[in-house]
């Protein structure tokens, strides 16, 4: 009892005081160091109580967590500190996109799914989204093992930048119907090839992110049928919730378990290093980075056929397998961003890791406030960075090769948008003026 109380009342007292420090810096406590700090020390206080009987994090983990926040909010602080920008929130008026491209990428993934999806929606009228879910992830029916990799690489990271781009439209009130229309069949096409929810709870997230980082977010109002978009989506999100539920638990069970259950997973990580793959060899990078290595090595192993496998997959592999975080609940796939910074680094990985993760997000909001040719981009960078940190704990986004290809599908979205098109044929003028 004294070691939670005492434990709680730590990172409590930490998150009172980085909530302050933060809030001198972006005059509001909404803001992605809060963030942060919500689902490290807040969940973290919450998992200690150990509810529902899940295990209570030990000793050593809860040094690392700690170590990790601080790192991670010392780093951010002093960076977002040294921007010169007067406002640290940001600024949606000029955000452009190319639609015509949105709209053709999409009809392609479209033309691609249409058949899965005519089988997948017979599975589900036979057996329910419990039967869908074992066929998806058994490879049967639905998908073959290559389809599924093609799907997660190629066709679904269209869909999550579709989403990311949605969500600021939805923000700076700037949908279009033709966009609204894409990203619900997005979700809707998403959520019934792969029997999970992942994309519906991704927008949802990117909604609320693009928001409170908005700049004129006193301005913005949401529009009555954004708001009732909004409800509708939490409605399905339910939905799915109850009929994909973890053995009997409730709806609110699942939720303390894909919240809390994080980081008694992670307790069992790293008391149990060697069932990891962890402190064997170290990867100085490969997985803290893992969104660029893993898709060289995607690519080289498909274009090239060579024997060799990317760090998400032997993490994954390893993480993959179920374990108790209560005494009737199993998990798999809920390790937290530490663990591939451990992979990396050893002990020090709380710190150097924690330390480049903060650096990232420090580097991507700078160049989001900065007016340029790719300004467009870097925001949504900066909206998906919102999603990256809330999902921290539970799982680390940057060492998914699927990461790197969503950025592609941003690049080339923003990119061509036609403000982007104007900025460098005016350069070109002016070059050519010069001549």
């Amino acid at each position: 009892m004294i070691y939670k109380i005492s434990i709680s009342l730590v990172f409590l007292i930490l998150f009172g005081l980085f909530t302050m420090l933060s809030n001198k810096i972006y005059k509001t406590i909404f803001n992605p160091i809060t963030l942060f700090n919500v689902v490290w020390l807040l969940f973290g206080c919450i998992a200690m109580q150990g509810p529902y009987d899940f295990y209570i994090p030990q000793i050593n983990t809860v040094i690392i967590i700690i170590t990790a926040v601080i790192t991670f909010n010392i780093v951010a602080i002093i960076g977002e500190t040294k921007v010169k920008n007067k406002t640290k929130m940001l600024d949606y008026s000029n955000f452009e996109c190319n639609s015509k491209l949105i709209i053709l990428f999409n009809f392609i993934a479209y033309t691609y799914l249409v058949p899965h999806t005519i089988k997948a929606v017979e599975i589900i009228l036979s057996s329910g989204w419990t039967q869908l879910r074992y066929c998806i992830l058994n490879n049967l029916i639905v998908f073959t093992k290559s389809e599924t990799i093609f799907c997660t690489m190629f066709i679904y990271p269209i869909f999550t930048a579709t989403l990311i781009i949605t969500a600021i439209k939805i923000v700076s009130r700037k949908m279009r119907p033709g966009l609204a229309i894409i990203a619900v069949v997005d979700i809707v096409l998403n959520m019934l090839t792969s029997g999970g929810r992942f994309m519906l709870f991704i927008f949802l997230i990117l909604i609320i992110g693009a928001y409170f980082v908005n700049k004129n977010r006193k301005i913005y109002k949401l529009k009555f049928r954004d708001k009732c978009l909004l409800l509708i989506g939490i409605a399905c999100l339910v939905y799915i919730t109850m009929n994909r539920r973890i053995g009997d638990t409730s709806v609110f069970q699942n939720i303390v378990a894909y919240f809390i259950g994080p980081f008694a997973f992670f307790d069992r990580i790293v008391n149990n290093p060697s069932q990891f793959g962890l402190f064997e060899n170290y990867g100085f990078g490969i997985a803290t980075f893992g969104w660029i290595f893993s898709a060289i090595v995607f690519i080289l192993k498909n274009t090239l056929n060579l024997n060799i496998e990317s760090i998400d997959t032997v993490l994954s592999a390893y993480s993959g397998q179920y374990y108790n975080v209560s005494s009737s609940v199993k998990l798999n796939h809920t390790s937290n961003m530490l663990y591939p910074m451990l992979y990396d680094y050893g002990y020090l990985g709380p710190l150097i890791g924690t330390a480049i993760f903060a650096g990232i997000f420090v580097f991507v909001y700078k160049k989001a406030r900065h007016s340029g040719k790719q300004q467009a981009f870097w925001i949504s960078c900066a909206v998906y960075m919102t999603y990256i940190i809330f999902a921290s704990s539970y799982e680390y986004i940057l060492i998914w090769a699927r990461t790197f290809f969503e950025l592609f599908y941003l690049f080339v979205f923003c990119y061509a948008s036609k403000h982007s098109l104007r900025f460098i044929n005016r350069k070109n003028k002016d070059v050519k003026e010069q001549c």
